[in-house]
């Protein structure tokens, strides 16, 4: 993101004065730091945005472990069945349906037959071997 050209005490200034023409600045800029920011000393400014950045952070964190949580439950629900499911008693196996992120791939993975490594659709691009 672009760095905003006016620190946060001429942000708090430009809203003191109540002009937008005398500042170069848009009314759409001067009415969204209004809304923001009208009534907040720069110190406050300065806080709310360190806050603000900290807040995405933590979302991103959030984000990134949900992925991992869903990445690992997928593979846990794949992991091969015991030979005491009822499924399973008369020799047959469990071969769990991998994902994939196209509906061409799995088609071509499918018709090969042929193992290696399928890559989940994430965020992060995981990969995880593909035992079917």
């Amino acid at each position: 993101m672009k760095a905003s050209r006016f620190s946060d005490a001429q942000k708090a200034f430009i809203l003191k004065q109540g002009s937008d023409r005398k500042a170069g600045i848009s009314q759409a800029t001067y009415f969204y730091w209004k809304r923001k920011y009208d009534g907040l000393l720069p110190t406050e400014m300065r806080q709310l945005k360190q806050a603000e950045d900290e807040n995405s952070k933590l979302r991103k964190g959030v984000a990134d472990l949900s992925l991992d949580k869903e990445k690992l439950q997928d593979v846990i629900s794949a992991a091969p069945a015991t030979p005491s499911d009822s499924s399973l008693r008369n020799g047959a196996t469990a071969a769990p349906e991998p994902r994939f992120e196209h509906a061409a791939t799995a088609q071509q993975g499918r018709a090969s037959g042929a193992g290696g490594t399928i890559r989940l659709a994430s965020r992060r691009g995981g990969q995880l071997p593909c035992h079917a």
